[in-house]
């Protein structure tokens, strides 16, 4: 889990506890102390302690939205108070005269976030919108994660989506892939492959080059395309690029899935195979590129074969690639190709895998099936 944003101090308004207040709580108690304390319980893999912390911050958290609401109202009880009505500016205003110094602040550290446009300037709106923080989905997260470990499935999903439903909370906003990506390794590891495949679809919907409107947009539909009329492979890599990196992951994912479903089910799965690993490795390949670029100031993209070449160069692009079974997507991604008709394009790319793949598994693999590929042709001529 990302480090906690101390921006969410004043979203959540706990900057906004008052040292007088009776109510407020000892700032070693915050909720995002404790879910940093959770976090790093979790890390050291004592998670006993990890979840003790966790839940103490999801407690904690309710506390201090019952005490930024129970504060307002009480503010806001006085007649001189009502009189002004619901109306943001006129309640600061007033309660700025009656020197009710946690009540403005509770206020204004709302408003330092989101306008009063975005609350339609009620004091009713941004109350419910307070409210709504009683929920902790980075602590539902991590234990859900917890659970996971213990074996706790059915906890583990329940926390899990849970942290999904309420993601719109989030300090990180980023932090929602996360929660779809454990939601789809926990349906993996449960042998549910419905719901492993939705959220991956999830997480591949929030990409705008593949999704927009509920529509696969054109961008997607044009790589593919490329590829079946006959693109050239160091074309192809020149033209797309894609730089919502969140996706890459979820569409590897998915091209693996819907090969293994089409070995399964003796149906062609093809055309979606193709989607997903073709888009897994432009975006794959925008990645690397942006890393280089960093280091190689003079970097400019010649041939598919000079970025394996340059990759080599980089330990850490090499143990990426491996930790997200990038090698492997442009291996699945060359076999699509070929299904597709163009063997050309495959045999191509398989002939570079071979050579100069980062992984040797890989290269081996690239290198059978294009022996593979040559000995049909040879049998089909005679």
């Amino acid at each position: 889990m990302k480090k906690i944003s101390i921006m969410l101090l004043a979203v959540i308004l706990i900057t906004s506890l008052a040292a007088q207040s009776k109510e407020s709580l000892d700032p070693e108690q915050y909720s995002w102390r404790m879910l940093q304390k959770a976090q790093t319980a979790f890390d050291q893999r004592d998670f006993g302690l990890a979840f003790k912390h966790a839940d103490a911050a999801k407690i904690n958290r309710k506390k201090e939205v019952e005490w930024a609401i129970t504060t307002l109202e009480q503010a806001m009880k006085p007649v001189a108070v009502q009189k002004v009505g619901d109306n943001i500016d006129a309640v600061l205003d007033i309660l700025k005269e009656r020197d009710s110094h946690d009540a403005v602040s509770i206020i204004e550290s709302n408003l330092a976030n989101l306008s009063k446009e975005y609350f339609d300037y009620s004091m009713m709106n941004l109350k419910n919108h307070i409210i709504k923080y009683s929920e902790y989905p980075e602590a539902d997260f991590l234990i859900g994660k917890i659970y996971e470990l213990e074996g706790e499935y059915t906890l583990s999903k329940y926390f899990l989506l849970k942290a999904w439903e309420n993601a719109e909370l989030l300090a990180i906003p980023d932090e929602k892939y996360d929660f779809l990506y454990e939601m789809a390794s926990l349906a993996e590891l449960t042998g549910d492959q419905e719901e492993y495949e939705k959220s991956l679809l999830l997480i591949i919907a929030e990409d705008p080059n593949y999704l927009q409107n509920t529509s696969e947009t054109g961008f997607s539909k044009s790589i593919v395309k490329a590829v079946k009329t006959g693109t050239d492979l160091d074309k192809f890599f020149l033209l797309y690029r894609n730089t919502s990196y969140f996706s890459m992951k979820a569409f590897f994912a998915l091209a693996n899935f819907y090969t293994n479903e089409q070995l399964k089910q003796s149906i062609s799965l093809n055309d979606k195979v193709l989607t997903m690993s073709s888009m897994g490795v432009v975006t794959a390949v925008s990645r690397i590129e942006d890393v280089i670029k960093e280091r190689k100031l003079e970097y400019s993209y010649e041939s598919f074969e000079t970025l394996l070449q340059d990759i080599s160069l980089y330990e850490d692009i090499v143990t990426w690639g491996k930790k997200y079974e990038v090698w492997k997507g442009f291996y699945v991604f060359a076999l699509a190709v070929y299904e597709s008709g163009q063997s050309d394009f495959a045999e191509h790319l398989l002939s570079i895998l071979s050579k100069y793949s980062p992984d040797e598994y890989w290269a081996r693999a690239s290198k059978e099936r294009l022996f593979l590929i040559e000995n049909s042709k040879k049998v089909m001529v005679r």
